[in-house]
This record gives C-alpha cells, sequence and structure tokens, in this order.
C-alpha cells in the first residue's frame, strides 16, 4: 500500500461529522439540562480476582484536574460482590477494575466483571447494551487496535489494513447495537477513530519492537511511519476538534497531534486550547513539590479564563499547598506479610524511606535491586527504616511477589486510597520522612538515582 492508498482508505474512515452536528447540538443541551440536578445511579455486582476495595473512577474530562481525597472507593465482601450508589448530574465515563463504564442518570445495572479478563463481562438492567460494547474497549496505552503489538502484521502496509478492518468491525458492532443512545453512538464512533490514530502514533514503536528492526534500518521505518502518521492526521484534524470528544481517553491522548496537525489554527476551539495548556499545568503540579514552585504554577492557571478546569486545577493546587514538604506526616495503616496491622506513626525518631510499588508495575520492579542494594548499605544503622509499600489490587499477587524474591524487611500492602493525602497518581513514587516525621520530600529519589544517597545521608 502506498501513501496515495492510505489517502484514499483513510478518508472513507473518516466520520461526518458535519453531517451529525445536530446530535451533538442535542447532545450538549441534554448535559445542560441534566446538570442542574444530581440523580442516583445503582450498580451491584460480583468482581473476580480483585482485592477487597474497588475505585469508581472518573474518566471523563475531568480526571487530571481531580485530587486523590475525590476518588470513590467501595467495599467488597468475601465473595467480591459489591453495591454502588453515586451521585451524579449527567452522563460519563468510569472505571471499575479493568472494565469502563457509561453511565446515566438514573441508571440501574447489575454485573458480573472478571478483572483479568474484562471483555468477558456480564451487565443486566438499564443501560445494560452500552455498557456490553465497552467490554471490548481497547486499551490506549496497548497501541489501542496494535492490541499491545498482537496485530503487528508482517509489513506496514498490512498492518494499517488491520487496523482499518478492527475499526470498521467495531462500528459495525456499535451499529447492530439496540437500546443506546444516539450521544453515546456519537462518543464511541469517536473513540473508534480516535484508537485509529492513536494506532497510527504508536504504530513505529511497535512494528520494530516487534520485527525487532536493527539498528541501520530504524530510520527507514521511522520516515515510512510518519509519513503515514502525516497523512492521517491531517484528514483528520479538520473535522476532529470537538470539546465534547474530551471525554474520551484516547481522544485526550492523541488531542495535542491534531492540534498540531491543523492548519487552520482559527479553527481551534479556544476551550481546547486552554484545556491542553491546563492539563500540562496541573502534571507539573503532579512533579512539584516546592512550595513556590506550586504558587508559580497557581499564577499561571490564574491567568486563563474561568472554566471549570481552571477552578478544579486551582483546588489541586490548594491540596498541595496544604500539605507537602515541610509538612507533619500524616499516619496511615498497612498490611503486613503476616496479616497483622502496622501503622506509619510505629516509626517516629526514624528516617523513614517508603518505595511504593504495585506487582503490575514494571519500572516498580526494575527498582528493586536497587531498593535492596540501598537497605544493604544501612542496615547497621538503626535511626533508618525502608518501607516496601505495595499498592496493589491484589493481595495474594503481592504475597507471592514478596515470597518469590525472598524480600525482608519491611514488606507492607496498602489500598491506594489509604494514601489520598500523599496524592498518588503514579508509581514508582518514593516519600522520605525525618526523625521529627516531617515530609521531606514528597516525591523523593527513586532507590536507583544516584542522588538518593545524598538525600537520605542529609538526615542522618
Amino acid at each position: 500500500m502506498d501513501i496515495k492508498s492510505v489517502h484514499a482508505v483513510s478518508q472513507k474512515v473518516i466520520i461526518k461529522f458535519k453531517e451529525m452536528k445536530y446530535l451533538l447540538i442535542f447532545f450538549l443541551s441534554l448535559s445542560v439540562q441534566l446538570s442542574f440536578s444530581q440523580k442516583k445511579v445503582y450498580l451491584s455486582g460480583v468482581i473476580k480476582n480483585y482485592y477487597n476495595e474497588i475505585e469508581v473512577e472518573d474518566m471523563s474530562e475531568y480526571q487530571s484536574f481531580k485530587i486523590s481525597k475525590e476518588r470513590i472507593y467501595y467495599f467488597l465482601d468475601s465473595m467480591g460482590k459489591f453495591e454502588i450508589t453515586l451521585q451524579i448530574n449527567k452522563a460519563n465515563y468510569f472505571r471499575i477494575g479493568r472494565n469502563i463504564l457509561y453511565l446515566i442518570p438514573g441508571d440501574s445495572i447489575y454485573m458480573e466483571l472478571d478483572y483479568r479478563k474484562p471483555e468477558n463481562a456480564l451487565f443486566k438492567g438499564v443501560n445494560s447494551a452500552a455498557n456490553s460494547f465497552l467490554a471490548t474497549t481497547p486499551f490506549p496505552k496497548g497501541g489501542s487496535f496494535l492490541s499491545s503489538g498482537d496485530n503487528i502484521k508482517e509489513t506496514v502496509e498490512l498492518t494499517i489494513d488491520t487496523i482499518l478492518n478492527i475499526s470498521k468491525k467495531r462500528k459495525e458492532l456499535l451499529n447492530n447495537y439496540i437500546n443506546i443512545s444516539k450521544e453515546f453512538k456519537i462518543l464511541e464512533n469517536a473513540r473508534i477513530e480516535a484508537d485509529v490514530l492513536n494506532s497510527i502514533s504508536l504504530l513505529y514503536t511497535y512494528y520494530v519492537y516487534e520485527h525487532k528492526i536493527k539498528n541501520d534500518s530504524l530510520g527507514y521505518y521511522a520516515n515510512k511511519c510518519k509519513a503515514i502518521k502525516d497523512s492521517f492526521y491531517t484528514k483528520y484534524s479538520s473535522d476532529f476538534l470537538d470539546v465534547a470528544f474530551l471525554k474520551l481517553v484516547v481522544y485526550r491522548n492523541i488531542l495535542k497531534d491534531l492540534v498540531h496537525y491543523t492548519l487552520n489554527k482559527e479553527k481551534i476551539p479556544l476551550i481546547i486550547s486552554e484545556y491542553i495548556e491546563l492539563e500540562k499545568l496541573s502534571e507539573k503540579s503532579n512533579t512539584t513539590t516546592n512550595k513556590d514552585s506550586l504558587q508559580n504554577i497557581k499564577k499561571e492557571v490564574l491567568k486563563f479564563s474561568n472554566s471549570l478546569y481552571k477552578k478544579m486545577l486551582l483546588k489541586k493546587i490548594n491540596t498541595f499547598l496544604l500539605f507537602g514538604n515541610g509538612s507533619t506526616a500524616k499516619s496511615f495503616e498497612a498490611l503486613r506479610l503476616n496479616g497483622k496491622a502496622i501503622h506509619l506513626s510505629e516509626f517516629r525518631n526514624k528516617i523513614i524511606y517508603i518505595d511504593i510499588w504495585a506487582t503490575w508495575c514494571e519500572p516498580c520492579l526494575k527498582q528493586m535491586p536497587a531498593f535492596e542494594l540501598l537497605k544493604e548499605k544501612y542496615k547497621s544503622n538503626p535511626d533508618i527504616v525502608f518501607i516496601s509499600l505495595s499498592i496493589d489490587d491484589n493481595l495474594e499477587a503481592w504475597k507471592t511477589n514478596v515470597t518469590k524474591r525472598n524480600a525482608k524487611g519491611e514488606q507492607w500492602f496498602i489500598n491506594r486510597y489509604k494514601l489520598k493525602d500523599y496524592d498518588v497518581f503514579s508509581i514508582p513514587r518514593a516519600i522520605l520522612i525525618d526523625k521529627n516525621f516531617k515530609v521531606v520530600e514528597m516525591k523523593a529519589e527513586l532507590p536507583d538515582s544516584k542522588d538518593v544517597e545524598t538525600q537520605i545521608n542529609s538526615l542522618l
């Protein structure tokens, strides 16, 4: 398939958004009407291969601007059963385990989920059809339709054909569903198009990895994949910038590229431009612990128009300013391997280094050898304690990992929601606390850093 053919094929898969504008207007007007009053959503069911608390994660466009304290957790019983009541004011996307949900005010849904096999989910009740469709949603981090490399074919051209064929079948599946709203169909058609673009964006990375392309050929494939990306994004960018689609994670992932490829910058909605910039500042605030730096970020945020994104980000930054470096550490309860509870406050008067990880986090596992070496260097010093703190979803997976590695010392397990005060957004992550139980570094140097010992020694 040459580039001209790619142009032709990409043209065929573009949604005619202009023909559906009246549907978007209806959707937006419905959202405004619903925003005036919150309604309940009832969720019940069972989830397999999960621990005893589940998070109902907001996957909407507000996800980046929320603080940990706003996350919603519910307990499972010993059989993995749950009952949840939510208050929402408009239709939106959420996630339980690895399943994406589309919830509408007034929904009542029974579900059977398997954390390891989200595609096998079963839904019954109001709005069950939409959520059944979502059970087979591809993962953006897995390259969407590339399926973590499983759909990489012998050639780049065949891989593109595969991407487009999968997207076509997904559209056909969507259109065959009955009892789902027009608004949902608009959003999911947009998700399919965004998944195509996300697949194209990650094509080079997955292709050269799966085929073990040698260094002398990397330039050739880089240029080839870039030309294909240029073709697809140029075609899509003219009609695909829509505020309504910010609800979709994969759309937010490709948004910067869409804006970059938009030739007529005047066509870019102001709210989308501001969203991109505010999201950058939000990510910056996640990695900033210095309060003066946070104040500077806050000043930048204040320059934007008075959107809900701005208000939420200001709230987030103000929360960080209240608790951060220099603040008295907040204790929490965790579990040891023997099943007994342990509290952080039991180690007052010691320097505390906490390494936060999970068995599903590959970068975390790569830190383990360095963490063990770090413990070994200070093993004769009674004034310091090293805590390995897992935020796994599965208790048994954690126990198995620790036992297999024969890891010694303080091995703790905790549910992430108990670390709300520390705003654990991503891992690997380390926290350093001094002998006065004051937070020295909310985001300390990781075990493999050349500066981690300097950071620790400054407290001895």
